[in-house]
């Protein structure tokens, strides 16, 4: 097995990011969606402005904005104090559509991490256990509309929005991205934490499995076309250990 290796930061304009799609909502989310990731963080590294990058897993497109009309996309991050985050853009102020883990995530180790959102439920999962939730999110679909921050990118290892703001990156590796147009159950998500998904699952809209140990595109093995650019991010045979017999 493979994974990428990422250590981005914008000093020296270390840009390491895979790029799967670019586009208004390509992946088809609307008011359902989960994110599940592999991923082996390390201390994120310090920007140019001296503060510390949050570890990007996915950034759908995001514009996390002060002003609460542009918050568009949706996107997961390990925060610089190590909590799982996810963002769902639904044109409110951040506070309202985001959510942080009770738990943090072990730098140097592997974790499966996912986000799952249904309507009004926002769900964090580490290793495939429930960690925390919220229940108040309005039954929107996710806002495209970030306005003057909009990017329309969706990245593996990066956030970055319009406007000036340093882009943040993630610092470690990362073994596999699922993304999915429906709201994973618990079970769905332990299944394929032990198993990845095979590429033709009901709702599986992008996965990139990091397997191919060479080269710069990424596979979307879902079937729907979205090959990632691997951008400066470099292959490692550091990879998690999954107990079923296809991995």
């Amino acid at each position: 097995g493979n994974s990428l290796e990422f250590d981005g930061n914008d000093i020296n304009n270390n840009d390491e990011y895979v790029e799967v799609a670019n586009g208004e909502n390509v992946f088809g989310i609307s008011n359902q969606h989960s994110i599940s990731a592999w991923v082996y963080p390390l201390t994120p590294l310090i920007n140019s402005d001296g503060n510390s990058n949050w570890n990007v897993i996915f950034d759908g497109s995001a514009s996390e904005s002060s002003n609460d009309s542009n918050n568009a996309g949706f996107d997961l991050l390990i925060t610089d104090q190590n909590k799982l985050y996810a963002f769902v853009g639904l044109g409110l102020n951040q506070v309202q559509t985001n959510l942080y883990s009770n738990s943090s995530i072990p730098n140097n180790q592997w974790s499966y991490v996912t986000v799952t959102r249904e309507d009004n439920l926002l769900k964090l999962y580490i290793n495939g256990n429930l960690d925390t939730s919220r229940f108040d999110l309005p039954y929107d679909p996710v806002s495209y509309d970030g306005s003057s921050y909009e990017t329309d990118i969706y990245q593996i290892g990066k956030y970055s929005r319009s406007g000036g703001a340093i882009p943040s990156y993630f610092n470690g590796n990362i073994a596999s991205v699922s993304l999915w147009n429906s709201s994973l159950t618990e079970s769905e998500i332990q299944d394929y934490m032990n198993c990845p998904p095979n590429g033709n699952e009901a709702g599986l809209v992008g996965y990139w499995n990091m397997d191919e140990g060479s080269g710069t595109t990424l596979t979307d093995l879902s079937g729907n076309g979205n090959n990632g650019t691997i951008n400066g991010a470099t292959w490692s045979n550091n990879t998690p250990t999954q107990i079923c017999d296809n991995c």
